[in-house]
Protein backbone atom coordinates (compact mmCIF):
# COMPACT_ATOMS: atom_id res chain seq x y z
CA UNK A 1 0.00 0.00 0.00
CA UNK A 2 1.67 3.52 -1.18
CA UNK A 3 1.57 6.13 2.11
CA UNK A 4 -1.28 8.06 0.29
CA UNK A 5 -3.75 5.56 0.61
CA UNK A 6 -2.24 4.45 4.05
CA UNK A 7 -2.52 7.82 5.08
CA UNK A 8 -6.19 8.01 3.58
CA UNK A 9 -7.18 4.61 5.27
CA UNK A 10 -6.06 5.98 8.42
CA UNK A 11 -7.79 9.12 8.41
CA UNK A 12 -11.24 7.26 7.58
CA UNK A 13 -10.48 5.00 10.55
CA UNK A 14 -10.03 7.66 12.48
CA UNK A 15 -13.04 9.51 11.70
CA UNK A 16 -15.47 6.33 11.96
CA UNK A 17 -16.33 5.84 9.01
CA UNK A 18 -17.29 2.41 7.85
CA UNK A 19 -16.41 -0.06 4.84
CA UNK A 20 -19.32 0.73 2.63
CA UNK A 21 -18.96 2.30 -1.04
CA UNK A 22 -21.58 5.84 0.33
CA UNK A 23 -18.94 6.29 3.66
CA UNK A 24 -15.81 5.40 1.46
CA UNK A 25 -16.46 8.43 -1.31
CA UNK A 26 -17.42 10.86 1.51
CA UNK A 27 -14.76 9.92 3.43
CA UNK A 28 -12.54 10.01 -0.14
CA UNK A 29 -13.92 13.89 -0.68
CA UNK A 30 -13.16 15.08 2.49
CA UNK A 31 -9.76 13.99 2.68
CA UNK A 32 -9.11 15.25 -1.07
CA UNK A 33 -10.59 18.42 0.02
CA UNK A 34 -7.72 18.67 2.74
CA UNK A 35 -5.12 21.00 2.01
CA UNK A 36 -1.66 19.77 1.27
CA UNK A 37 -0.10 20.35 4.84
CA UNK A 38 -2.72 18.22 6.56
CA UNK A 39 -2.38 15.76 4.16
CA UNK A 40 0.80 15.64 4.61
CA UNK A 41 -0.17 14.87 8.81
CA UNK A 42 -1.70 11.79 7.73
CA UNK A 43 0.71 10.80 6.01
CA UNK A 44 3.00 10.98 8.65
CA UNK A 45 0.82 9.44 11.10
CA UNK A 46 0.99 6.59 8.38
CA UNK A 47 4.46 6.29 8.25
CA UNK A 48 4.88 6.34 11.69
CA UNK A 49 1.69 3.85 12.72
CA UNK A 50 3.59 1.25 10.25
CA UNK A 51 6.65 1.49 11.97
CA UNK A 52 5.98 0.22 14.87
CA UNK A 53 6.88 -3.14 16.15
CA UNK A 54 3.87 -5.76 16.11
CA UNK A 55 4.27 -7.58 19.11
CA UNK A 56 3.39 -11.48 19.48
CA UNK A 57 0.80 -12.79 17.17
CA UNK A 58 -3.00 -12.79 18.81
CA UNK A 59 -4.21 -16.86 18.93
CA UNK A 60 -0.72 -18.07 17.65
CA UNK A 61 -1.22 -21.34 19.21
CA UNK A 62 -4.67 -21.76 17.18
CA UNK A 63 -2.48 -20.77 13.73
CA UNK A 64 -0.06 -22.99 14.23
CA UNK A 65 -2.14 -25.67 15.12
CA UNK A 66 -4.63 -25.07 11.81
CA UNK A 67 -1.62 -24.29 9.89
CA UNK A 68 0.06 -27.58 10.98
CA UNK A 69 -3.28 -29.27 9.88
CA UNK A 70 -3.21 -27.71 6.47
CA UNK A 71 0.87 -28.76 5.52
CA UNK A 72 -0.11 -32.24 6.44
CA UNK A 73 -3.45 -32.41 4.40
CA UNK A 74 -1.58 -31.17 1.34
CA UNK A 75 1.41 -33.86 1.83
CA UNK A 76 -1.28 -36.38 2.65
CA UNK A 77 -2.96 -35.12 -1.09
CA UNK A 78 0.76 -35.39 -2.23
CA UNK A 79 2.60 -38.65 -1.10
CA UNK A 80 2.22 -40.16 -3.95
CA UNK A 81 5.24 -38.34 -5.24
CA UNK A 82 7.50 -39.79 -2.33
CA UNK A 83 6.38 -42.98 -2.70
CA UNK A 84 8.23 -45.12 -5.62
CA UNK A 85 5.41 -46.46 -8.23
CA UNK A 86 7.57 -49.82 -8.78
CA UNK A 87 8.47 -50.86 -5.24
CA UNK A 88 5.74 -48.84 -3.37
CA UNK A 89 9.28 -48.07 -1.02
CA UNK A 90 9.75 -44.45 0.13
CA UNK A 91 11.85 -42.72 -2.37
CA UNK A 92 14.68 -40.51 -0.40
CA UNK A 93 13.70 -37.02 -2.44
CA UNK A 94 16.36 -34.54 -3.55
CA UNK A 95 15.59 -31.25 -1.48
CA UNK A 96 17.67 -29.27 -3.93
CA UNK A 97 14.78 -30.61 -7.14
CA UNK A 98 12.04 -30.35 -4.61
CA UNK A 99 13.15 -26.37 -4.16
CA UNK A 100 14.15 -25.63 -7.87
CA UNK A 101 10.65 -27.13 -8.72
CA UNK A 102 8.75 -24.67 -6.25
CA UNK A 103 10.68 -21.84 -7.55
CA UNK A 104 9.69 -22.81 -11.08
CA UNK A 105 5.79 -22.00 -9.87
CA UNK A 106 6.52 -18.84 -8.48
CA UNK A 107 8.25 -18.13 -12.26
CA UNK A 108 5.16 -19.72 -14.24
CA UNK A 109 2.98 -17.11 -11.34
CA UNK A 110 5.06 -14.21 -13.12
CA UNK A 111 4.81 -14.82 -16.56
CA UNK A 112 0.86 -15.39 -16.01
CA UNK A 113 1.09 -12.19 -14.27
CA UNK A 114 3.27 -10.31 -16.99
CA UNK A 115 0.89 -11.12 -19.61
CA UNK A 116 -2.02 -10.86 -17.55
CA UNK A 117 -2.86 -14.76 -18.06
CA UNK A 118 -5.95 -17.38 -17.10
CA UNK A 119 -4.67 -20.51 -16.04
CA UNK A 120 -4.70 -23.26 -18.67
CA UNK A 121 -5.94 -25.63 -16.07
CA UNK A 122 -7.92 -23.62 -13.88
CA UNK A 123 -9.10 -20.94 -16.63
CA UNK A 124 -11.61 -19.47 -13.94
CA UNK A 125 -8.39 -18.40 -11.96
CA UNK A 126 -6.00 -15.60 -13.19
CA UNK A 127 -2.62 -17.90 -13.85
CA UNK A 128 -0.74 -16.03 -10.67
CA UNK A 129 -3.58 -17.14 -8.64
CA UNK A 130 -3.13 -20.94 -9.32
CA UNK A 131 0.73 -20.94 -9.62
CA UNK A 132 1.10 -19.73 -6.44
CA UNK A 133 -0.92 -22.02 -5.06
CA UNK A 134 1.12 -24.73 -6.74
CA UNK A 135 4.10 -23.21 -4.75
CA UNK A 136 2.39 -23.13 -1.69
CA UNK A 137 1.17 -26.64 -2.11
CA UNK A 138 4.91 -27.64 -2.97
CA UNK A 139 6.46 -25.52 0.32
CA UNK A 140 3.70 -27.37 2.28
CA UNK A 141 4.46 -30.82 0.85
CA UNK A 142 8.30 -30.57 1.35
CA UNK A 143 8.27 -29.39 5.21
CA UNK A 144 6.12 -32.71 5.95
CA UNK A 145 7.41 -34.94 4.06
CA UNK A 146 10.55 -33.93 5.38
CA UNK A 147 9.12 -33.55 8.87
CA UNK A 148 9.87 -30.04 9.56
CA UNK A 149 8.10 -27.93 12.12
CA UNK A 150 7.03 -25.68 9.46
CA UNK A 151 4.23 -23.92 11.16
CA UNK A 152 6.64 -22.91 14.61
CA UNK A 153 9.18 -21.65 12.23
CA UNK A 154 6.28 -20.16 10.19
CA UNK A 155 4.83 -17.94 12.93
CA UNK A 156 8.26 -17.81 14.61
CA UNK A 157 9.69 -15.89 11.66
CA UNK A 158 6.91 -13.41 10.93
CA UNK A 159 7.29 -12.57 14.47
CA UNK A 160 10.58 -11.89 13.96
CA UNK A 161 9.78 -9.48 10.87
CA UNK A 162 7.37 -7.47 12.64
CA UNK A 163 10.04 -6.30 15.09
CA UNK A 164 13.12 -5.73 12.59
CA UNK A 165 13.92 -3.24 12.25
CA UNK A 166 15.56 -2.94 8.83
CA UNK A 167 12.47 -3.65 7.57
CA UNK A 168 10.93 0.06 8.75
CA UNK A 169 10.05 2.47 6.46
CA UNK A 170 12.63 4.74 8.02
CA UNK A 171 15.16 2.60 7.62
CA UNK A 172 14.28 1.52 4.17
CA UNK A 173 14.54 5.34 3.05
CA UNK A 174 17.83 5.32 3.95
CA UNK A 175 20.74 5.37 1.12
CA UNK A 176 21.94 1.86 2.53
CA UNK A 177 18.46 0.71 3.17
CA UNK A 178 16.41 -2.14 1.51
CA UNK A 179 14.12 -1.77 -1.36
CA UNK A 180 12.38 -4.11 -1.84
Amino acid sequence: MDKDQGAFNLFRNTKGWDEGAESYNTARREYDALPSADKEHWRGRYLAEVDKPLGPIPNRARLEANLREIVAFVHQRNVRWWVDPKTGLRLDRNVGEMLMLTVSEVAEGMEGHRKNLQDGHLPQHKSLTVELGDAVIRVFDIADGLDLDFATAFFDKIEYNGVRVDHTHAARRKDDGKKY
